[in-house]
């Protein structure tokens, strides 16, 4: 099981949640400040999150106590930054050792592929098939035709990862098209 560490955030947990913590292969680790932040990093850690700003300081200063610490050296960071941002945050999470940035609230399935590409864990845990599904947002049909959202990653019993171009409100009227190994048109 993988260890992911992160500093207290309530919009972060609720993306965790929606995107990784279903998994049985992955635990979530909260951490309230700095100490706690590294005395869990010290318990056993994969990956840890860190806020831009923490109740006892910023993202920097914990970087600096985590790199002081051999044993912690080479836990993947990243920052947690709120969307709209300074734009300067990205080079300088960068400059500071992180690993990477993400901006919350976070688009649906981005937690997954960061978390898979920093732990080399699969997307899924489950059994997956080969299937493809492109999904349209049928809308109003005497408006304009479908509109293309986006092509499934993979398919399992336990749900669809949908790689989208545009993010579909909530309650929106979605068409789909089953493409299956060996055939030639889709379903």
């Amino acid at each position: 099981m993988k260890t992911i560490v992160a500093s207290h955030n309530p919009d972060l947990a609720r993306d965790f949640d929606r995107d990784l913590l279903r998994r049985r292969d992955l635990r979530l680790v909260t951490a309230r400040d700095t100490d706690d932040l590294l005395e869990k990093l010290r318990a056993g850690a994969d990956l840890c999150f860190i806020d831009r700003v923490l109740p006892d300081g910023d993202a920097a200063s914990a970087v600096a106590a985590i790199r002081a610490d051999k044993r912690l050296a080479s836990i993947p960071l990243v920052m947690v930054s709120a969307t709209g941002a300074p734009a300067g945050d990205r080079a300088a999470a960068e400059d500071a050792g992180f690993a990477d940035i993400v901006e919350l609230p976070a688009p649906p399935g981005s937690l997954g592929l960061l978390v898979g590409r920093l732990l080399g864990v699969p997307l899924r845990e489950d059994e997956r098939f080969a299937v493809r599904v492109h999904v349209f947002d049928a809308g109003d049909a005497s408006e304009s035709p479908e509109t293309y959202i986006g092509t499934s990653v993979d398919l399992s019993e336990n749900g669809m990862l949908l790689k989208a171009r545009k993010t579909a409100p909530a309650g929106s009227v979605l068409g789909m098209r089953f493409a299956l190994p060996g055939r030639a048109d889709e379903l």
